[in-house]
């Protein structure tokens, strides 16, 4: 229903799949729950430009919906201990953590596009047109289920024109370049990024009822990520 209704690359569908892994994971289907995640977490990078539309309570609701996929996406590692898709399901969890600190901090910096023109007054053209750009998409991600030809090809259309200024403003626009890296931040990313031989430890809180959910806590407990520079796995938990 939700994907007939807000279309498949609507970011709350994202919330509907978290869902259904964790019911996948219930029933001890890890290989079909993990696939869900992966979905989930490709879809939770379109928050980004619908949070150019969003007031500041639409957007923390918005992520605090979406932030349900952490505790999930633990329970689903936990629940795949000693089997194959262990160290997926890890690396995927981890995925989704160091993806939403970066949704976290893009909720809170939205307004900053005014003063990044006011700073970069060479760009200041280019950077209205990255976030008109922006907004259009997002209206076409919220109105959701449209997938006629017309808006596929609108669609493309803007994608491409925001990839192209995105490449051009990264060089020149400090912040436009972080932005786009918390985008894509991901585990393998993490572990190239760090020292040879540094380790870093990334905690994360799963909460009661999620936790005995996925038989494995009967509490609240703190799950901590161990990531190993140019580690193989990358990952541990």
């Amino acid at each position: 229903i939700i994907k007939n209704k807000l279309g498949e690359t609507h970011p709350m569908y994202a919330a509907s799949l978290t869902n259904l892994a964790l019911l996948h994971t219930q029933a001890g289907r890890p290989e079909a729950a993990l696939s869900l995640m992966e979905r989930a977490r490709g879809l939770v990078s379109t928050v980004y430009g619908v949070f150019l539309v969003c007031s500041e309570r639409q957007r923390i609701g918005m992520l605090t919906t979406l932030n349900r996929e952490i505790p999930v996406s633990v329970v689903l590692a936990l629940a795949t201990r000693g089997k194959p898709t262990h160290a997926a399901a890890v690396r995927a969890a981890f995925d989704i953590a160091v993806c939403h600190k970066g949704l976290a901090l893009e909720a809170v910096a939205v307004p900053r596009e005014a003063l990044l023109q006011r700073r970069y007054q060479d760009q200041a053209k280019q950077l209205e047109r990255l976030v008109c750009v922006g907004r259009q998409l997002a209206q076409l991600l919220l109105n959701g289920g449209d997938s006629s030809d017309t808006a596929a090809e609108s669609r493309a259309a803007l994608e491409k024109e925001q990839c192209v200024l995105h490449a051009e403003l990264s060089e020149q626009v400090e912040e436009v370049r972080v932005q786009a890296l918390l985008q894509t931040v991901n585990t393998a990313a993490v572990s190239n990024a760090l020292p040879l031989g540094a380790v870093l430890v990334e905690y994360v809180r799963v909460e009661a009822p999620l936790a005995s959910a996925g038989g494995a806590m009967a509490q609240a407990r703190y799950v901590a990520f161990v990531v190993v520079a140019g580690g193989f796995p990358p990952v541990h938990m």
